[in-house]
């Protein structure tokens, strides 16, 4: 059974700005209060393909490829290696420009290892879980952005 998690936040600050950090493939563990280390693998930085490795708390990691990118209006990724309780996961976001700069709307999908035990385990923890891991990855976002966005206006 696939699990679909949306969210979204408003960032003060253009599409373009808001791009310039998400797409950074190397920096997310700069924003992602989960994500200890991010690099790009294989050399390419950007595009659909691109690639990054991120190694994450408690000895998590996954590997995750570019699968769509519409600059500076939409990036979607989907995990190709991991050793999380979730398979088949993609995340896609959409960047909408909004009176007050712009809408970041994230939604994940994913179904879950383990057969009946990991659909029981989602319904416990593993949502609840991811659900409060991309609220603090957008917070970080905003803050990073928000940050880049001040220091350049100032």
């Amino acid at each position: 059974m696939t699990t679909t998690i949306h969210n979204h936040i408003d960032i003060a600050a253009t599409p373009d700005q808001v791009w310039e950090v998400l797409a950074d493939l190397d920096r997310l563990h700069e924003y992602d209060p989960v994500v200890i280390r991010s690099a790009v693998v294989g050399g390419q930085h950007d595009g659909v393909g691109a690639q990054r490795r991120c190694d994450a708390r408690q000895g998590r990691y996954f590997v995750e490829t570019v699968t769509e990118w519409d600059q500076p209006n939409r990036l979607q990724f989907t995990i190709i290696e991991c050793n999380l309780p979730t398979r088949d996961l993609t995340h896609t976001y959409t960047l909408e420009a909004t009176p007050s700069g712009t809408r970041v709307s994230q939604l994940m999908r994913y179904d879950t290892r383990f057969g009946a035990l990991g659909t029981l385990l989602d319904r416990v923890m593993i949502r609840r879980k991811t659900d409060q891991g991309i609220k603090g990855f957008l917070a970080g976002l905003n803050a990073t952005v928000t940050n880049a966005h001040r220091s350049t206006t100032t």
